[in-house]
């Protein structure tokens, strides 16, 4: 199940039918369609943020939207790990 969220409020996708496939970055991407007729759908942005199953967050990088569906792709959210330097670290 995904859910999107709006400020600190979130709002649960009722299409559980989406994959998670890996790039040859090695970052992981969501994509999912969702009617354009849901009620969700308003909350769906590009930079808008949504979390899986496994509460892993992803951020909304692409929407083609139909007459019908909305094609959704959204890739992991790493910029926590990139606000932290770790000036210790050697190898």
């Amino acid at each position: 199940m995904l859910t999107v969220y709006s400020g600190a409020n979130g709002y649960p996708i009722s299409n559980d039918d989406y994959y998670v496939r890996l790039l040859a970055s090695g970052l992981d991407e969501v994509v999912f369609q969702v009617s354009i007729r849901d009620d969700v759908y308003k909350y769906i942005t590009e930079e808008a943020r949504i979390r899986d199953r496994d509460q892993n967050y992803y951020i909304i990088k692409q929407i083609d939207a139909g007459n019908e569906k909305a094609k959704v792709v959204a890739q992991i959210d790493i910029d926590d790990w990139k606000a932290v330097m770790y000036k210790d670290y050697t190898n």
